[in-house]
């Protein structure tokens, strides 16, 4: 798959609060690359979407798709297990 057709800096896909540029697309071209934070991130986000609506009738869903980026934050500069469980609850 050759994805270097896209500019680096191009937006392809703004999806809810999850963002693609073409440098985060250019990482599939190799193999042995890495998965970026953004790529997690909007996985995740579209996995969130799909459970939500499959737990439309429901009141809570079962698993809660987090941010890397909020996830390092909280590892490393929370060390109160209280605060991570308030900010869970209310994310």
């Amino acid at each position: 798959m050759n994805i270097n057709r896209f500019d680096p800096n191009e937006l392809i896909i703004n999806y809810h609060d999850a963002v693609i540029y073409g440098r985060d697309l250019q990482l599939f071209d190799h193999r042995t690359e890495w998965l970026n934070d953004s790529c997690i991130h909007f996985y995740f986000t579209y996995l969130q979407q799909q459970q939500r609506t499959h737990h439309l009738s429901e009141r809570s869903c079962s698993i809660l798709f987090m941010d890397p980026a909020a996830v390092s934050f909280w590892i490393h500069q929370c060390s109160d297990q209280e605060d991570i469980n308030d900010f869970v609850s209310n994310y």
